[in-house]
């Protein structure tokens, strides 16, 4: 997939979803906050201070910039002579592994800036990676000719929305994909339903690049349980401060706030940018 189409697709639709949760939260959550208006000077100075990066810190976040310019060198240099070309073929295990080594490597007030042991120990949510290790043999196997799955349910789907409205099937398939995360974690979700909508694309003549996207879109948008997502896990874990109902609130609101941009504005531009119809 094309790194930097795909990111000027998302992007602006990231930021029209935090607009819509804002505004979800502002005009049906009405939250108090009188308190945050009488806050002292002295108290936003120091708050102020606590934002400031250390070294580690931003090297950290040079480190994620490297990390997105080595993924969109494919888009940039491809083709290109020499040198060139080999960095046109960054993929995305090749820019982590280039991340990561370096880091290893550098060495700030004599430690090294990654500590790659504490952070496999304490920094790695472990069963994210084996749920996305486990997805993997499943969605080779839904997606393989001998298993025949994709196939079928290609026929299924061209069977009832062969004469269908495209966009009539894009919203319920965007529903469907939704419903799902939100008792699948969106990681193992994604990498199983990426080779059906592929095949689906296919037997409908859809643009299976546009459907991906949609997928993949569809399943960001998991905060309603905390099986949904790693974020939504980490939301409903925070008991002391927000709590389990406003947690199912907060997570059905972003769910809500994301579809609706989804279906208003993801629509338009995933069909302007790549076009459903092949």
């Amino acid at each position: 997939m094309d790194y930097l189409t795909f990111m000027a697709t998302t992007i602006p639709l990231c930021i029209l979803f935090i607009v819509a949760y804002f505004l979800v939260m502002k005009y049906v959550f009405k939250p108090d906050v009188s308190k945050l208006r009488n806050l002292s000077e002295a108290y936003l100075e120091s708050m102020r201070s606590d934002l400031k990066l250390n070294p580690a810190q931003k090297i950290a976040g040079a480190a994620l910039i490297v990390f997105m310019g080595l993924m969109l060198l494919p888009n940039l240099m491809m083709g290109g002579p020499n040198v060139l070309g080999i960095l046109g073929q960054f993929n995305f295990l090749a820019a982590i592994a280039v991340v990561l080594i370096a880091l290893c490597v550098m060495r700030l007030e004599g430690r090294p800036l990654l500590d790659f042991d504490a952070c496999a120990r304490d920094g790695i949510h472990w069963h994210v990676f084996w749920i996305t290790a486990a997805a993997l043999p499943v969605s080779a196997a839904v997606s393989s000719d001998a298993a025949g799955i994709t196939a079928w349910l290609g026929e299924v789907m061209n069977a009832y929305f062969k004469d269908a409205n495209v966009i009539v099937f894009l919203v319920l398939f965007s529903i469907v994909i939704n419903l799902l995360t939100q008792f699948t974690h969106n990681v193992s979700l994604v990498l199983i339903a990426v080779p059906i909508a592929w095949q689906v694309s296919q037997s409908l003549g859809l643009n299976p690049v546009a459907l991906t996207v949609l997928v993949i879109i569809a399943a960001a948008c998991a905060y309603a349980t905390p099986a949904a997502s790693t974020v939504a896990a980490v939301l409903f874990s925070n008991v002391d401060w927000i709590g389990v109902r406003t947690s199912f609130k907060a997570g059905f609101s972003a769910v809500l706030a994301g579809l609706i941009v989804l279906f208003l504005f993801g629509f338009p531009v995933i069909a302007m940018v790549y076009g459903f119809r092949l």
